[in-house]
């Protein structure tokens, strides 16, 4: 994405929800498709962070709807990522909002981004896969992701895939750098 300077605070790609991971959690039973988890994050010399984590999944008829909420804070930093799954036959859309708020007097900024995916099964060998997302900061005028992709995805026997994508992100940071990417990526994946 090009050099983003500190007071970017780096880059955050729509579908990033900037959650860590725990350094100690529980995870409750789930009872009637509602799920909960909480979670610690160790601050070193720091403050620690907290994240809590809640979802629901519900399943009607053919169609299984799974929505989940998780937020972290820790010192002047709060992180918010809320999702939503739909699976109904061979098709899946996956649908994200993400939210980092980092109210430092010299750093702030308020970044949200929103992600849309959708799979398509086609076939039992062949899967297609499409994205759209855009980051925004309302600290910052000037900043603005766009990231888009498709891909393909063919099972060539049980356990042998092999993946094509072509991603495209156009980035501008906070002091108006605008960066322009494009890349096509060949993969071949082996599961035992």
């Amino acid at each position: 994405l090009g050099t983003w300077n500190a007071a970017d605070g780096g880059a955050q790609m729509p579908a990033d929800d900037q959650i860590p991971e725990a350094t100690v959690s529980y995870a409750a039973p789930a009872v009637s498709g509602f799920s909960i988890n909480a979670g610690l994050v160790d601050g070193g010399d720091g403050d620690d962070g907290s994240i809590l984590g809640i979802g629901y999944t519900v399943e009607a008829g053919s169609t299984t709807v799974a929505l989940s909420m998780d937020t972290y804070s820790k010192g002047n930093v709060d992180a918010t990522s809320i999702g939503a799954v739909v699976t109904a036959g061979d098709f899946v859309l996956t649908l994200a909002s993400n939210n980092e708020e980092d109210t430092t007097a010299a750093t702030a900024y308020d970044r949200t981004g929103d992600a849309m995916g959708v799979t398509y099964k086609v076939s039992e060998t062949l899967s297609v896969q499409a994205y759209s997302g855009t980051t925004d900061d309302s600290k910052a005028a000037s900043y603005k992701i766009t990231d888009t992709g498709v891909g393909a995805t063919y099972t060539i026997t049980p356990g042998l895939t092999v993946s094509i994508t072509n991603n495209s992100v156009e980035a501008t940071t906070d002091g108006g750098t605008k960066t322009t990417t494009d890349g096509t990526a060949l993969a071949l994946n082996v599961t035992f």
